[in-house]
């Protein structure tokens, strides 16, 4: 429910959030995480609307403070990316200004909850931007916000803006938007400069995978791309799988690493193949055959149909190896032989080339290790 909160009361729970005048909204939950997001000299929250139901049909005005109080999974994340847009747009703000991101402050509790924010609050501001843009959206609150602008060109400038000047999002957990007030009013407060109030010893390193992670992989071959977003598939995720390996003097990656990647046709043969599979109804032929019933060739089948229907290759996939001529020959019932098809002959020469695959995964784990360990001072190899 939407209500505004009793002046001087206190919440039993220590989810509720109060943030005076500032707070634009304040979502609470006895049963889920709690996030406030604040629009810098906004001067409050929103105003009672005739209309309720979802966010797009609120003629919100920051001119006071409301509490929305929910429990899990009924739409706060999603609410908190209606307002993000609402404020980068100015509708329902003092004299109709469009914040910038720099001046909206987004405060929760844990780190997973900011990275999702994050996510949702960033991937909302693109499909604005591409529904600005082209004209159409099927979101029907940014289609509201979209036929209610006034200046179309104008919005879709802000929304660019805001896409821009995304990573100066000030989005916190309680313990970051405090060490941040503290490291920029050092000053005026009496500290000292220097405070050690990182909670996250780890952030050199993260920022360090970042860089590795953009450098690196984003010129990578595609089927080498692929497998390397299969291992990592966030910088985040390989800032974690580095964190034990970067102060190891010297590493041996067993099998050895490869002195190149996949040959530099695979791509296109697998994509080929796929194609052809779909073609000449290859699955039907199979049925057709005496291939054993009890048989992974036979099995997977409807599976294999499906991968060649889509664009991925997924060079870990063990697909490619099952229907390939060495490999049906051992599917068959007694006394039978294979199916002849130059398919068959063409997987048996991809899945040849595959093999090298575990040798192409320890050349990226030795690729992706080296660049993390010297960009950190405290990482740097110890004495043994």
């Amino acid at each position: 429910g939407l209500k505004p909160p009793q002046a001087g009361a206190a919440s039993s729970s220590p989810g509720h959030w109060a943030a005076g005048a500032q707070l634009a909204g304040a979502f609470h939950s006895s049963h889920s995480t709690s996030t406030s997001l604040i629009a810098a000299g906004s001067g409050g929250g929103m105003r009672e609307s005739t209309s309720w139901g979802r966010p797009s049909r609120w003629n919100t005005s920051w001119r006071c403070s409301w509490a929305i109080e929910a429990s899990a999974c009924t739409g706060k994340t999603h609410l908190i990316t209606t307002l993000y847009l609402r404020l980068i747009l100015g509708r329902g703000t003092p004299e109709a200004i469009a914040y910038q991101v720099q001046q909206i402050l987004v405060v929760t509790f844990t780190i997973a909850a900011t990275q999702e924010l994050k996510n949702r609050i960033r991937s909302r501001i693109k499909l604005a931007h591409d529904a600005f843009s082209h004209g159409a959206c099927e979101d029907p609150e940014i289609l509201a916000l979209m036929v209610d602008s006034p200046h179309v060109e104008q919005d879709r400038a802000y929304l660019q803006r805001a896409l821009l000047w995304f990573d100066e999002a000030k989005i916190f957990t309680i313990h970051g938007f405090c060490a941040r007030v503290i490291q920029d009013t050092s000053f005026e407060a009496g500290l000292l400069f220097e405070q050690s109030l990182d909670a996250h010893p780890n952030d050199g390193l993260t920022k360090a995978a970042q860089d590795v992670f953009r450098n690196l992989m984003s010129g990578l071959p595609p089927l080498e791309e692929a497998l390397a977003l299969r291992l990592w598939s966030t910088p985040e995720v390989l800032a974690n799988s580095m964190a034990p390996l970067i102060r190891v003097p010297s590493l041996n990656f067993s099998p050895p690493p490869a002195v190149t990647g996949f040959p530099k046709d695979l791509a296109n043969q697998m994509r080929a193949a796929k194609k052809a599979w779909i073609e000449a109804e290859i699955t039907a032929q199979l049925r057709r055959s005496e291939i054993r019933k009890n048989s992974k060739a036979w099995h997977r089948l409807d599976e294999m149909d499906r991968f060649c229907r889509t664009d991925t290759l997924a060079p870990d996939q063990v697909l490619w190896g099952l229907w390939t001529t060495r490999a049906l020959k051992t599917q068959m019932k007694k006394g039978f032989e294979p199916p002849v098809h130059t398919l068959f002959d063409d997987l048996e020469a991809i899945n040849e080339a595959l093999s090298v695959q575990g040798q192409v995964i320890s050349r990226l784990w030795q690729t992706n290790w080296r660049p993390c360990a010297p960009i950190l001072p405290s990482s740097k190899p110890r004495a043994r």
